[in-house]
Parts: structure tokens; C-alpha cells; sequence
């Protein structure tokens, strides 16, 4: 069992006696552990290095007219590491294999060994922009793991920074880096990115660039003078790339603010955006100038300015809640989506606790005009269960004559749960109103309160 597969012919030998129910069974057990190391892939996936003894085996295979035998031989022989090492060239020659499978195993299987010379490098760049997307992948991994001496390759990994996959650009990233710490080699084609016309491309770079930010400070300023660049899709892909940037990103909010107050609502609502992400990690004084910018917005005439900046506030919590009497404020705008916004807002602000709105979502219940009472029950519809004191009053807007009312106060219910079983009796009879959306949203209510309910409803809107 020790020489493993060289020992091939011992194999009927060792089944018998692994059979025989007469042999002694400690024999039978080590009978069948020597079968076990006889299978090659066993005895290398087992023994690993200690199985080097065995590349003759495998360098012999890797010859084999059929693609299937050289293809298992040149992805075992990875298994034996660094001892491979003198099999470099059997390797490197099945780089160019006619079977593709062989091709990428040969790659892989280089990488697996560290055969890291100057030739084998140098084969691997010419396949870095082959059209199959794994043998992109295990070329920059391999090369990656090359560390510095990947250096032969670097123009192309350069240009694999452009590549439409993601693992492949994150791949030819490390690689690069590990051939120039410094970042010359990386940094300049990344920024360069963000103005390619591929949005796949552009927003690649911006995720690399984020990964980098805690590597290289300096990359903040770098985007946030993009932000005001004149093309303006490096201008969004900066942000994006600021926008994952966290923490790192604080020093762009002089800029971020200025761009919520300049002409292009594109960029208003960028900045807005990021205002909120941004806020809720920053420090309390930070956070309180993001704060202030979105604040000014949110009433803003442009629709999607005053959408965004009203979404953002609430990515910033309870820090906002000066903010909630002119969001309830909001809950009667004319239109439909800053209503809606308004009302999600709040929820998160009061962080589904009505108790602080609750006098003034009761009385847009009361209001004369349907469109305000159809807000209150979609508002109080954010709170779940936490609803539960304005029971009675949307159970009485089953009645509504207007079928908004009517939708929205069986969204609300539906909300609460089960704690509004009183309305069950109503809401099955809705199921069969001949408004579309009453007869539906009544149907989910009633099954919502059956149940125990469920999170905050989507809406068609």
C-alpha cells in the first residue's frame, strides 16, 4: 500500500484478502487501506507532497492521446505542490493542449506548484485575454499567487483591469499590487476606468477602488475631485466608489454638500445619496452637516431631488427626528411618492414607534379629502402591530366610499396582524369589491391576519 499506484498488480491480492471473511481482521482493515492508496487520486489528495514518488506516473498520463486521461493527470498533479516543481515544462507545454479543460488544468495546476519562472509568466500573460472566462480567471489567480515575480506580466494584467468580470479584475488588482506595492501600476488604469463607456467596466473600477481606499488614503481626494469632473460618468462612478468607501469617504462632504445645491439634479440626487450613507456611519458633527444639506432638500420642487433627499434621511435613523414634523407635513403633497416616501421615512426615523406622529396620523384619517386619509392608513400600514391604537377608526374606513381609502386602511390592517381579527368579517366581504385593489389587498390582509402577519407591504402603486 505504501508504493500506492505503482502497485497496481497487487490488486487482486489485497481484494482477497480483504474479502476473506476467515483472515484475520486487523489484516483485512490494512488490506483495504493499501487498496485505497493504490486509486491515484486517492493516494495524492491523501499524501499530498510525500506522494512525489508518483509524478513519473502522472507525467506519463499527461501524454496520453485521450484528452479525459491527460486532463485528470495535469489536475492531480497539483496535489503534489512544490515537488511537481520538475515537471515545469510537461506542465507548460499543455498550456497550448488542443482540449481546453486541459488548458485551464495546466494553468491551475502551475499556479498549485508556484512554477513562478520568468517562462511560464510570460505563457500565462498571452492567455490572460483568451475568450473563455475561466481560463481568464485561473490565469490572474495563478499570477496573483505569483507575487512579485508576475512582473513580466503586467501590461497585460493592466489590461485586465478593464475585464467584464468581476473575479478577474479583483485577481489582476492583487496581482499588480503584489508586483508594486505602491500602487503605480494599479492605481492610474482604475481611474482611468471610470470614464470607460462600459458601465461595467466603470463601476468594477469603483468597487476595486473602495477596496483599496484603506490601503491608499489618498484615493478620497483623488474621487472627490471626480465628482466634479466634466465627463459625468466618471462623475457617478466616483460616487459609487466613495459611497463604499465608508468612513474614508468624510473628507468629501464639502464637495457633496455644493453638488446638492448645483444645477445638475442628476448629481443633486447622487449627492443626496451619499449624504445619507454617508451620515449614518460619520461622526456626530459630520453627520449633522449631512443632515442639515438633506434637510434644506426635501421639499424641493424637483421630484427626484426631494425623493432622494427624503429617502436618505432615512438612512440616518433617529438622528432626524428633527425632521419629523415637516415629513408629517409632507404626508399631504400632492403626489403619491413623496407621500409615500414620506410615510417610510417617518417609520424609520421613529424606528416603529407611531407613538410621536400618532395625533396627527389619527386626524388624516378624519380628513375630509380621501387622498389624506388614504396617507394616514398607508402611513400607520409602516408600523406593523405598533398600529394597533388606530384599530377601530380603520376598521370604520372599510366603509370609505373611496376605494383608495378603502385599499390602504386593509394594507394597514393586514399589517397588524393578528390583533386585528375584528376586522375579518369586513375584509372577507371585500375580497369581492369590484375595485381591483381593494378586493386584493383584502385578500392579503385576511390571510396576514390569520397568520402572524409580516413585514411592511410593497405596493403597486
Amino acid at each position: 500500500g505504501n508504493i500506492g499506484p505503482l502497485a497496481e498488480d497487487a490488486r487482486p491480492a489485497l481484494a482477497a484478502v480483504h474479502d476473506d471473511p476467515d483472515e484475520d481482521e486487523n489484516v483485512r482493515r490494512a488490506a483495504g487501506a493499501a487498496l485505497g492508496r493504490l486509486d491515484l487520486r486517492g493516494a495524492l489528495v491523501t499524501e499530498r507532497e510525500e506522494a512525489a514518488h508518483l509524478l513519473p506516473v502522472l507525467v506519463e498520463r499527461m501524454s496520453n492521446d485521450d484528452p479525459r486521461v491527460r486532463r485528470e493527470a495535469v489536475g492531480l498533479i497539483g496535489y503534489l505542490g512544490a515537488a511537481a516543481l520538475p515537471a515545469t515544462s510537461e506542465l507548460l507545454a499543455h498550456v497550448d493542449d488542443p482540449d481546453g479543460e486541459v488548458r485551464i488544468a495546466a494553468v491551475r495546476a502551475l499556479g498549485e506548484i508556484g512554477a513562478s519562472e520568468e517562462r511560464v509568466v510570460r505563457a500565462m500573460a498571452r492567455r490572460l485575454a483568451d475568450e473563455d472566462l475561466t481560463m481568464r480567471r485561473a490565469t490572474s489567480r495563478a499570477l496573483a499567487g505569483f507575487g512579485a515575480a508576475a512582473g513580466p506580466a503586467r501590461d497585460a494584467l493592466v489590461a485586465r483591469l478593464a475585464d467584464p468580470d468581476a473575479g478577474v479584475r479583483g485577481n489582476a488588482t492583487q496581482a499588480l499590487l503584489e508586483i508594486d506595492p505602491g500602487g503605480a501600476l494599479v492605481l492610474p488604469g482604475l481611474l482611468a476606468q471610470l470614464a470607460d463607456p462600459d458601465p461595467i467596466v466603470r463601476f468594477g473600477a469603483a468597487y476595486e477602488l473602495a477596496r483599496l481606499s484603506d490601503r491608499f488614503p489618498d484615493l478620497v481626494h483623488e474621487l472627490t475631485a471626480r465628482l466634479q469632473h466634466e465627463n459625468e460618468t466618471v462623475r457617478i462612478a466616483s460616487a459609487r466608489a466613495l459611497g463604499r468607501m465608508g468612513t474614508a469617504a468624510e473628507p468629501a462632504l464639502p464637495v457633496l454638500r455644493e453638488l446638492l445645491d448645483g444645477p445638475d439634479p442628476r448629481m443633486r440626487g447622487v449627492a443626496s445619496d451619499l449624504l445619507g450613507k454617508l451620515g449614518a456611519q460619520l461622526p456626530d458633527a459630520s453627520r449633522d452637516l449631512a443632515l442639515q444639506a438633506l434637510a434644506v432638500r426635501i421639499e424641493d420642487p424637483d421630484l427626484m431631488t426631494r425623493l432622494q433627499a427624503i429617502q436618505s434621511l432615512a438612512q440616518l435613523g433617529p438622528a432626524a427626528r428633527g425632521q419629523v414634523s415637516r415629513l408629517v407635513a409632507l404626508l399631504r403633497h400632492p403626489e403619491i411618492q413623496t407621500r409615500q416616501s414620506a410615510a417610510n421615512t417617518l417609520a424609520a426615523i421613529l424606528e416603529g414607534d407611531p407613538a410621536p406622529v400618532l395625533p396627527d396620523l389619527l386626524t388624516l384619517l378624519e380628513d375630509p379629502h380621501p387622498v389624506a386619509r388614504s396617507n394616514g392608513a398607508y402611513a400607520l400600514s409602516r408600523y406593523g402591530a405598533a398600529a394597533t391604537p388606530a384599530l377601530d377608526r380603520l376598521v370604520a374606513m372599510l366603509d370609505d366610499p373611496q376605494p383608495s381609502v378603502r385599499a390602504y386602511a386593509a394594507v394597514a390592517l393586514g399589517e397588524i396582524g393578528p390583533g386585528a381579527a375584528k376586522a375579518l368579517p369586513r375584509l372577507k366581504e371585500l375580497q369581492r369589491d369590484r375595485d381591483y385593489r381593494v378586493n386584493s389587498w383584502a385578500r392579503k390582509a385576511v390571510g396576514q391576519i390569520r397568520s402572524s402577519g409580516g413585514g411592511p407591504a410593497k405596493l403597486n402603486r
